[in-house]
């Protein structure tokens, strides 16, 4: 079928409620004085929302004054009715009707809801309630399987709004529209016995109990008689009065009901339509009797009843509670009934949600005018649900509730806002809601005003780091202006980070070869630049280092040194005494640099590279090679090539002639020159050549005052912290504190 009827459980309709009663409420038209509180109880005047100041519980919607304010109870999740609202969304019970959150959307309390009792909501739980202190409407927590449907009265999207139709998420199957408030729809409430699911308060409530392996009654442990449970716990097949699905129905439910007692042939598979048939209300339910039951024979359901006049007729229990097909196809009035479609007059009223029969009944009200509302002005309430017409106009400029009092007339007054009103980031110019600015700030340290790109929002500030490239910088490490260190890489071999006297460029610093210290008259010594100059020789019947002093000639004999005395590792070291010494080469991966092997950022060259057979050599990267030494009858040079073994005498090289500037360096003829000189100021001799020191940049120099700058020497300095609100670059100059715009 798919369309179901209309079932609607319980009346909103009745005589006006006094303030204080014992009668609880849902909306404020059940009330004389047309307010209906959080506690269910018609009050003075209307209750006060979340976040507006109270002096006790009962004063707000939400049942809750914490700390002389207004508070949820339910976490913040929804607003209870009565709570401002400007959508459907914001509201637990899912309706926002002329601003403000409404019970009416269905006949029982949504999750979220404010509530007293559990009998108020239609998952039959109540958390947190107390005798002076509201709780919120929950799912009671049954145990065991088959709770996951939504219970009857809850409000869901249905595909119908006008009739009752398939909805497979509801615990009944059916949905739709709730007669308390137009364009709502609800699950709808199944007639006779709770399918699985649905609220019980004992076993008997389920459909199909007692028989074996059906429904019960399944509550959180300790709970009383009078508390809620949901009908689970059935195995096997479904037993009578479970929803199910005939041939002509499109609700995808499964067809598996146990085969009825009175069966006499076939099965359920051969003969479905003994097993599953429609109710009263349409929903489509496992039968207990195969063949249709008559007026007043017992029944699971009114799908067991034979139909009457064309209609199922309902199943409800008679004067001794047993549940019996009726004679008639509805109740007449002031009888038991289960539903609204049992009823004759088409009203099944039930003091609670969850009860599973009441009575067909249609309270009588008199509607009042606006004779009983003296004073007031505007609709009120008429008790019945309704509203009065509009008892009287205000005076100009007053308007109606104008001065604060609901129904009474008064000049409008106007509360400004405070920043304090706002967000806590809200900041600028804003309005304080009566037709004037405030001027708010950020109070937050390292927050500035609109510094995100957001207006009217308090925010830390952007930083945008500067490059390398930017900065000019090619090597060493150098602070981005906004607090953080960036690598800009290193040189390439041969060349050192400011090497050529420019900071953060790389270069290769220039080299002048020293000669022969004074005083010093023989041997070889090193140049400075990685080459060896030659002191000289020593006259018939001295030696150099003779009388005791490393190149100088003597008499006595001299102690040469040695490579493992001197702390030599390798490449070439004059002995002290004339001699030079070869202290091996570097394991692989190393290079020889000042007769030490280190990881190498200068590759040096080789004896072979250079042609050079004999005598000293520059490696080119602050070291000194040993080419060997010549055969008898040969001198290094000799035939006129430095470096070359040859028989002609050799003319070594001058200071002059290789352009040393400072120290000693090779001659070419195996030995070194003399002393070239030595370097003034601010350098040193590196190879014979004079190179600048690399002095490191400061701070103060740069201008700089936070954050992390190269020195210019590869090397990196830190500029210190901002204080007072104060960040690195936030006043838009890198490395300098300072404040974005507020």
């Amino acid at each position: 079928m798919g369309f179901y009827e209309a079932n609607k459980v319980g009346s909103l309709a009745g005589p006006c409620i006094a303030n204080g009663s014992a009668t609880k409420c849902l909306d404020n038209s059940q009330c004389c004085s047309g307010f209906c509180g959080a506690t269910g109880t018609c009050m003075a005047a209307a209750c006060k929302s979340i976040g507006i100041a109270c002096g006790g519980n009962g004063e707000c919607c939400s049942g809750k004054c914490t700390g002389g304010v207004c508070a949820s109870t339910n976490g913040g999740t929804c607003k209870p009715a009565g709570n401002t609202c400007a959508a459907n969304s914001e509201c637990c019970s899912k309706g926002c009707i002329s601003g403000k959150c409404s019970a009416t959307t269905s006949y029982c309390g949504q999750t979220g809801e404010a509530c007293t009792q559990a009998s108020e909501c239609c998952g039959g739980s109540c958390v947190g309630a107390s005798s002076t202190q509201a709780g919120y409407c929950a799912n009671v927590a049954a145990p065991g399987g088959g709770t996951s449907c939504t219970i009857a009265g809850t409000v869901v999207a249905c595909s119908s709004a006008v009739d009752y139709a398939c909805n497979a998420a509801c615990c009944s199957g059916s949905c739709g529209p709730n007669d308390a408030a137009p364009g709502f729809q609800i699950c709808q409430s199944p007639a006779s016995c709770a399918v699985q699911g649905e609220l019980c308060k004992k076993n008997d409530d389920c459909c199909g109990y007692p028989q074996a392996g059906s429904l019960v009654c399944s509550k959180p442990a300790g709970s009383t008689a009078n508390d809620y449970g949901r009908c689970n716990g059935e195995n096997s097949c479904s037993k009578p009065g479970q929803v199910c699905k005939t041939a002509a129905d499109s609700c995808s439910f499964a067809n598996n009901c146990c085969e009825p007692a009175d069966m006499t042939s076939g099965n359920c598979n051969s003969n479905p339509s003994a097993c599953c048939r429609h109710d009263n209300l349409g929903i489509p339910r496992c039968t207990k009797f195969a063949t249709c039951r008559a007026a007043g024979e017992t029944c699971e359901t009114p799908a067991d009843c034979c139909p009457v006049g064309g209609e199922v007729p309902p199943c409800a229990p008679n004067g001794a509670g047993v549940y019996v097909c009726y004679p008639n196809y509805c109740i007449s009035d002031n009888e038991v009934c289960t539903v609204d479609k049992d009823c004759c007059n088409g009203n099944c009223y039930k003091p609670n949600a969850g009860d599973p029969t009441g009575t067909c009944k249609i309270p009588t009200c008199i509607p009042k005018d606006c004779s009983a509302y003296p004073g007031k002005c505007g609709k009120q309430s008429n008790g019945c649900g309704g509203e009065t017409a509009d008892c009287g106009p205000c005076p100009a400029p007053q308007t109606c509730g104008g001065g604060g009092v609901a129904g009474v007339c008064g000049t409008p007054t106007c509360k400004a806002k405070t920043c304090a009103s706002y967000p806590a980031d809200t900041c600028g110019t804003v309005a304080d809601g009566c037709g004037s600015t405030l001027s708010c700030v950020c109070s937050t340290a390292g927050t500035c005003c609109g510094c995100n790109g957001t207006a009217n929002k308090c925010a830390k500030p952007t930083c945008t780091g500067t490059t390398c490239l930017s900065q000019g910088v090619e090597c060493g490490t150098t602070g981005d202006g906004c607090g953080n260190l960036i690598n800009c890489g290193t040189c390439p071999i041969g060349q050192t980070c400011g090497g050529g006297g420019q900071p953060g460029k790389c270069g290769t610093p220039p080299c002048t070869p020293t000669g022969c210290p004074a005083g010093m008259n023989c041997g070889i010594y090193p140049n400075g630049c990685g080459g060896s100059t030659s002191c000289g020789t020593c006259p018939a019947g001295e030696i150099c280092g003779g009388g005791g002093a490393p190149n100088v000639c003597g008499k006595a004999s001299c102690n040469p040194k040695t490579c493992i005395g001197a702390g030599a590792q390798c490449g070439g070291l004059s002995d002290g005494c004339g001699l030079l010494l070869d202290c091996g080469p570097c394991p692989a991966g190393n290079v020889c640099q000042d007769n030490k092997c280190v990881v190498p950022t200068c590759f040096p060259t080789t004896c072979t590279a250079k042609g050079v057979q004999c005598g000293a050599l520059a490696d080119g990267c602050g070291g000194l090679l040993a080419c060997g030494s010549c055969a008898t009858g040969q001198t290094c040079g000799g035939g006129g090539s430095p470096g070359v073994c040859g028989s002609n005498p050799c003319k070594p090289a001058t200071c002059a002639d290789v352009g040393a500037k400072c120290g000693k360096v090779a001659d070419g003829c195996g030995g070194l020159t003399a002393d070239c000189g030595t370097c003034a100021g601010a350098t040193e001799c590196l190879n014979g050549a004079c190179v600048p020191l690399c002095v490191p940049t400061t701070c103060a120099a740069q201008g700089k005052n936070c954050g992390q700058i190269a020195d210019g020497c590869g090397g990196a300095l830190n500029c210190g912290t901002c204080s007072g609100g104060q960040t690195c670059g936030g006043g838009g100059t890198p490395n300098v504190c300072g404040s974005g715009p507020r």
